[in-house]
């Protein structure tokens, strides 16, 4: 009698571990996603991939910068918010437009170079969908000659747009390239509408104590 109590209150310990095991682990899930305001703009990121983000509203205009990048000449990529941006805006921030059937490179006004290896291409995210470019450079220190990348995220059935750019391969070392791990970061982004004029009111109404 005494060895069956005795196996009964190991079997309630061991179920009692695993719930707490179970209750912590759904806790940080919960939790892991951490949201950031630039501006106008309100995202979470699920996945940081071991980097670090960092939003800062008190430069103009407000950005945010994503460190943990290798191998390029800027160890970060940053992120502005543009809500509402109009398709010239969009065109302006990925510094490419089409032109009479010829994708333009806005840095000179003129049609990108083959050298320049110009790629544009779309993606999507949870609600968002994205555009992005990527091109060579072609002038300066050939040992320093990097792949640029440029995108803006579009809230679907919102005005909210993040758009950013950065470096992310060495042209003389092609086994660095960081573009993966930033598309990576860039889908795991998800916007959070924020509250309008009347629901922040109504929320400040409501906190406020009873005179």
């Amino acid at each position: 009698m005494k060895l069956t109590a005795f196996f009964c209150s190991l079997l309630l310990v061991a179920m009692t571990a695993k719930a707490e095991m179970s209750t912590s682990k759904s806790t940080s899930s919960v939790t892991e996603a951490k949201y950031y305001l630039i501006g106008q703009c309100r995202f979470a990121i699920n996945s940081l991939g071991g980097g670090a983000f960092t939003a800062d509203n008190r430069s103009e205009p407000s950005a945010g910068a994503y460190t943990g990048l290798l191998a390029t000449d800027d160890p970060e990529f940053t992120i502005f918010c543009y809500p509402g941006a109009s398709d010239d805006e969009i065109s302006d921030q990925l510094g490419a437009k089409k032109i009479n059937g010829k994708w333009v490179w806005l840095g000179t006004g003129e049609p990108f170079e083959s050298a320049q290896h110009f790629k544009i291409f779309a993606f999507s995210g949870k609600n968002w969908t994205g555009q992005a470019v990527t091109y060579d450079d072609t002038t300066g220190d050939e040992a320093m000659r990097q792949r640029r990348f440029s995108f803006c995220l579009l809230q679907t059935g919102g005005s909210q747009v993040l758009c950013g750019t950065s470096s992310v391969m060495p042209l003389g070392y092609p086994k660095s390239n960081v573009l993966p791990k930033i598309m990576a970061v860039l889908r795991s982004i998800e916007f959070v509408n924020l509250p309008s004029p009347a629901d922040a009111n109504a929320a400040s109404d409501t906190a406020a104590p009873n005179e």
